[in-house]
């Protein structure tokens, strides 16, 4: 269709569209979402052991990188969702309005949940750079910035408690990222960490590094070394409380409205 908005026309539909068109017919939508949710996160819990490996030897600092990744899934007639493959390139191409508008969408939101700002180049002061360049401090500091990036891990000691709350700075700055990180999701779920997230997948987790460990048919879990922090039990302690707190404490089921 040539109409950006039309998304139950043709062969491609949005999934919101899938969605309201499942529900009119009675099918329970909720149950298919959590369904869905539990197999994107039990594949990147399964894929994690590479993952860490990888940010720790490429990435050296925590807010450098991100990932996209398309999961292609399949629905049976059952209304079972069946994982097909997962995309490390997902296509971003666009061949219809409808793609336009939500691919745009979608790169939008995404660029805002990792804190990447915008610049305009046009209301950019046309000397900027021209200080900078005479400034002999000033570009020196800037061709040294990822440099200067690098050398933090080099710096790090061990942290203490600095605040009422019994966090150390790594943890305060952890907790701050995920609660800002939620506040720019635009369009985004978030599913891993959730209320009942550590009841569900903590079976997967290291238990003191909350790392997810990978079963090896050579030798145990691999847990990298030198890590004796559970963030993960951290992060869901402090953003979901109630749930973390209260013995017994059933976590209503978490209603989005992916419909809107």
């Amino acid at each position: 269709s040539e109409d950006p908005d039309a998304e139950d026309v043709g062969h491609k539909w949005t999934l919101s569209a899938l969605l309201r068109h499942l529900r009119s017919i009675g099918q329970d939508t909720e149950l298919l979402m959590q369904r869905i949710e539990d197999i994107i996160i039990k594949s990147i819990l399964a894929t994690a052991s590479g993952i860490v490996s990888g940010v720790k030897q490429f990435v050296k600092h925590p807010e450098t990188c991100f990932e996209l990744y398309g999961f292609d899934i399949l629905i049976d007639d059952t209304l079972k969702p069946w994982l097909l493959e997962v995309n490390l390139t997902p296509s971003l191409g666009c061949d219809s309005p409808l793609d336009v508008r939500l691919k745009s969408a979608l790169m939008a939101d995404l660029l805002t949940l990792v804190g990447i700002q915008a610049v305009d180049p046009i209301l950019r002061p046309q000397n900027t750079q021209n200080r900078t360049m005479n400034n002999p401090s000033k570009r020196l500091a800037s061709q040294r910035r990822v440099n200067s990036a690098e050398t933090l891990t080099q710096k790090k000691k061990i942290q203490k408690p600095s605040n009422r709350s019994g966090l150390t700075g790594e943890q305060a700055r952890i907790v701050a990222s995920a609660r800002a990180q939620f506040e720019r999701r635009g369009g985004f779920v978030r599913i891993f960490p959730s209320p009942k997230s550590w009841e569900l997948y903590s079976q997967y987790l290291d238990s003191t590094t909350g790392i997810p460990v990978v079963s090896d048919p050579l030798g145990p879990g691999r847990v990298p070394q030198g890590v004796n922090t559970n963030y993960n039990l951290m992060l869901h302690e402090q953003l979901f409380p109630a749930a973390a707190r209260t013995i017994g404490f059933s976590v209503p089921e978490v209603t989005l409205d992916r419909l809107s």
